[in-house]
């Protein structure tokens, strides 16, 4: 059922007989859909739109076999008297469920975020992998070991920028839905959150068996299991932040914007390119907050960590192998964080009253 400014009907049938009707106007063959369309963008433009200006709409349905059906099916209801629609709220599993698919579906539905992210992580770890192909092999293996591990975390950095964009898009669905008491503020940020978790799951796992074999790190148990998990932790910990910019910020080139400083800043106080010694002191709680430091630590630590040289250069970079699982705890409570924040600002902040 489509309606145009007024409240008049325009038309009230399958979406599949949408095209068929718009060519059936006078002049018809203007109005049809190209291969590729979205039926829903294409029926605005026609309907509410230029692109059907010229064309009264509401008098060729009235004058339609679908209007004089609509009417006749009417007149056949056995039913009278008022509509009663239950007002009683739903409870928030059922909204949860509810805002939870429609979030996975939109992912999977945004080539503009999930393909882009998809193409970048499998061409991006293919790159460096290539670069420090069995690094562990060659002379200097635990500096290219560190340098492989510094590249890998910069990968997962790029959804922080590109997960700004569909919240951003969506904003204006989101006000007016929220406005009608469609679902509850909080449940919005939640469903975000949750809905990426099988898209970082997969995109860790793919990063991780291109770079983990190719580089040549250690194939013990206990040091894959550690390095897929904080691959999960920075693949899933860096799109919180980028939603975060996204909520706060007024449109995408102020979230990108943001992003793009903060990112720099991060890489630079990770404790790789400047030791935590050198770093000036006004930048050094950058360092302590900054969650790519941790990945990086964390994951360097448990590469190296164990022997006499990897226990001499963590100690070098004021790291440590005994903190390796703290290093992994900071990162998933820096989550916790970071995605209440974002869930809060969603449902604190509005730039519509700007």
């Amino acid at each position: 059922l489509l309606l145009r400014k007024g409240g008049m009907c325009v038309y009230n049938g399958p979406v599949a007989d949408l095209d068929g009707y718009m060519t059936s106007a006078p002049n018809g063959h203007q109005y049809a859909m190209k291969e590729g369309d979205n039926p829903a963008d294409h029926a605005l433009s026609v309907f509410c739109g230029p692109a059907g200006a010229h064309q009264d709409w509401s008098e060729l349905y009235e004058s339609s076999d679908m209007a004089a059906n609509a009417v006749r099916l009417f007149n056949s209801s056995p039913y009278e008297g008022e509509i009663v629609v239950d007002s009683t709220p739903r409870g928030i599993a059922s909204e949860l469920y509810v805002l939870l698919q429609r979030q996975l579906l939109s992912n999977y539905r945004t080539p503009t975020y999930m393909a882009v992210r998809f193409w970048w992580t499998v061409a991006a770890n293919l790159v460096v992998g290539l670069v420090y192909f069995q690094a562990t092999s060659k002379d200097n293996s635990v500096t290219n070991v560190i340098g492989s591990i510094f590249f890998f975390v910069n990968i997962a950095t790029v959804p922080l920028l590109s997960a700004v964009a569909p919240l951003i898009a969506e904003r204006a669905v989101y006000y007016r839905e929220i406005s009608s008491g469609t679902y509850r503020r909080v449940l919005y940020g939640v469903s975000v959150q949750l809905a990426e978790i099988p898209f970082n799951l997969g995109f860790a796992i793919i990063s991780f068996a291109i770079f983990y074999f190719m580089v040549g790190l250690k194939t013990d148990g206990g040091s894959v299991v550690y390095f897929l998990l904080m691959a999960l932790a920075a693949y899933w910990l860096l799109p919180t932040i980028g939603q975060l910019f996204a909520f706060i910020s007024p449109n995408i080139g102020a979230a990108v914007g943001i992003g793009s400083l903060i990112l720099t800043l991060f890489t630079l106080t990770m404790g790789f390119l400047l030791p935590a010694s050198e770093i000036p002191p006004w930048y050094i709680w950058l360092y302590w907050i900054n969650p790519l430091r941790y990945i990086l630590q964390g994951m360097v630590s448990n590469e190296i960590g164990g022997s006499q040289e990897g226990d001499e250069i963590l100690a070098a970079l004021t790291w440590s192998y005994e903190d390796r699982w703290w290093y992994c705890f900071v990162a998933i409570v820096l989550f916790g964080v970071l995605a209440s924040v974002g869930t809060l600002a969603g449902t604190r902040i509005s730039w519509l009253k700007r």
